[in-house]
Order: C-alpha cells, then structure tokens, then sequence
C-alpha cells in the first residue's frame, strides 16, 4: 500500500515538473532556434540589393548644464530606433509567444555615432548597452539612454535675454544609404520625459534627417535634433543688469556736484570699481573665442570711458583754485619780480600784473 503511493506521488510530481518545464521552455526554445544560425555582422536583410530603414526619434530627459565659456551642451536622453529583422521572425499562434527581450550584442545594430561630440571616443554603438525587445513580425524596438556632451556655439549678444541654439547630430559611420537609410518617425523632439531646467526654458524644438554626401550612389544622411533654449534671466538681472543700471545713475550724478567738492573724486573712484567688478563678473560667462560681445560689456566700457571726463576736469579746476589762493606766495619766488613790480606799479597796473602771471602760471600748470 505504501508503495502504491510513493508511485502516485512520483508521477503526480513528474507531471507537475514535466509541465512547468514545458511552460519556461516556450520562449527558450523559440530563442534557441532563433538564434542558432543568426550572425549579427550580417545586415538582417534577405535581398542584399535593398537598404534597412531605421526610424529614428530623440527623447530628451534633461539639460543638464549649457556651459556658455567652453560651449558645450551636457543632456540626457534616448534613441528611438527601430528597424525589421527579416531572420528574426515566428508564427505567433503557433509559438504562443508575442516578442522576446534579447541582450544588445545578440543583434544586429545600426552604427551611430555622434558627430558634435567633445568626447574622445563618439561611437553609440559601443556605449549604448540596453536589451532589445523583438517582435514576432520581425520588428526590432531599441531604446538606448546615454549622457550627450555635444559642442554649441553661443551667442551673448543679449545676454541676459538671449536665445541659444544647441544640435545633436547623429551620422552612420561606414554605412551608405545603399545599405541602410535613417527615417525620423517625428518632425520634433520627445518631451514627454523632460524635466524642467532651472536656468533654461525650451522654446522649440526640430528634429530631421539631411543629407551629409551626396552622391549617384549611397550618399550619407544624418539625423539631427535642435533645442532652442532661452535662459531665465532673474537671476542675472538682479546680480548683474540692476547694479548695472544703479551705477549708471550714480555717474549721472556726479555730474551735478560742484568741482570743489571732494566727494566727487571718490564717488567716481567707487563707481569706476563698481564697473570693474562687473566687467569681472561677465568675463567669467563669456567664451575667449566669442565673437560679439554682450551689450552689457560694451554698455559698461562706454560707462567707463566718461569717467575721466568727469574726474579730469575737477582735478584741473581745483588745482587752479589752489594756484590762485596762493598767488602771491608763487609770485615773491617768481625770480624776485613781484616786489620789484610791486614797488614800480600801484593799484589797476598792480593788479593787471597779478592776473597776467595767474593765466601764465594757468598754462603751466594745465602742461605739467
């Protein structure tokens, strides 16, 4: 009786594990078979004579950082491509299965390279190591992810309120149209995903294929993605533009204090300081190879210009007061001549004599 059970036991067992095994071994089977005389060197196309076509998309995540003095764009994103494997494909109804998820070094990939990359090495194909989801119709979906530090160029003519330009660029490296084509499946970039930047708003954005080399045979293309962004300028507003405009005003008043008064040398020396400091400030954003200058730089060096203009002319006007005061003093050193012109000439000739060594010793002083 007791063997009788173990027996039962035993076969209820084996028919539970001959199932379940029979269940996990769908999918693998239908990979093995796949896989077992695939080459993925080999472009997944049965008539060599035609090109793959691989649709393309950018999505983008983030922004992380426009650096305006090196000019290069650091963002996150991802490639949307897909393409039609012919040699992977099945019956669905017969293998029970829809699609598979297969490592990325199991398939055929496209090559990508980014061309505006600063980086040493620009090959995506290498880096991008994300698994791949295969359809039974042959349909191969490939969403890769990866930080992108491509090179843009600025322009701070307007700089807080400028708008800048930044492009992706993505090319086949050694690969023709003959043999494979890019399709871009949008006209824009994806920002479903996107999160926002705190400096930065996105005010357009394109995305497309062109051509790069043209030619009656193949020819090459690349896919590009443009973001226009336009900064937030609160931020320099307040550090920058206002100072900026307050000491405008303090220029304009110095103008209106008198040549005697000793506050206007040092009130000119503050705002002459208080323009340096800003001038510092914005050299540390602009680029050495810019090629326009921000209007806030040529606002300020004008600024600049009409300080000695304001601090000269006080200088020279309160040295010619002190000359004055002690005319008399500079003239019984003036070789003996004013106790001798004295003694000879009295009252208007006495005077006149004063006034003309006063518009001489004038002269003199406005040379040295």
């Amino acid at each position: 009786m007791n063997f009788s059970w173990c027996v039962i036991y035993l076969l209820v067992i084996s028919f539970l594990f001959y199932r379940t095994t029979c269940q996990e071994s769908v999918e693998y089977r239908l990979v093995k078979r796949l896989f077992k005389d695939y080459n993925k060197d080999v472009r997944p196309k049965k008539d060599p004579t035609k090109a793959i076509y691989v649709d393309i998309a950018f999505y983008l995540g983030k922004i992380d950082q426009l650096n305006e003095k090196e000019q290069y764009l650091m963002s996150y994103g991802w490639l949307g491509l897909s393409w039609f494997d012919e040699f992977l494909k099945w019956n669905k109804t017969e293998e029970k299965v829809d699609y598979i998820i297969v490592p990325y070094d199991k398939v055929w990939l496209p090559e990508l390279c980014l061309k505006n990359s600063i980086t040493e090495s620009n090959d995506l194909t290498v880096k991008l190591k994300y698994k791949i989801k295969v359809q039974h119709n042959g349909n191969v979906v490939y969403v890769p992810g990866a930080n992108f530090l491509t090179s843009c160029k600025v322009q701070l003519t307007y700089f807080p309120f400028d708008v800048q330009v930044c492009h992706l660029e993505f090319v086949k490296w050694m690969t023709f149209n003959d043999q494979m084509e890019y399709r871009n499946s949008t006209t824009d970039v994806n920002l479903q995903l996107f999160v926002q930047n705190h400096e930065w708003t996105i005010l357009e954005t394109k995305s497309g294929v062109k051509p790069v080399i043209v030619a009656n045979k193949g020819g090459l293309d690349l896919f590009y993605a443009t973001i226009v962004l336009k900064r937030k300028p609160l931020y320099y507003t307040m550090t920058l533009t206002f100072p900026l405009c307050l000491t405008t005003i303090l220029t304009f008043y110095m103008f209106l204090l008198p040549c005697e008064s000793g506050e206007k040398v040092s009130l000119g020396i503050s705002v002459l300081l208080s323009y340096s400091v800003l001038l510092l400030l914005i050299s540390d954003i602009l680029p050495r190879n810019s090629e326009t200058a921000p209007l806030l730089s040529k606002f300020s060096c004008i600024i600049l210009n009409k300080h000695p203009s304001v601090i000269t002319p006080e200088n020279f006007y309160s040295d010619n007061c002190s000359h004055e005061y002690d005319i008399y003093g500079v003239l019984s050193s003036y070789n003996g001549n004013y106790h001798k012109y004295s003694s000879s000439f009295t009252g208007e000739a006495n005077a006149f004599m004063v006034k003309n060594f006063s518009f001489r010793l004038r002269g003199q002083s406005s040379v040295l």
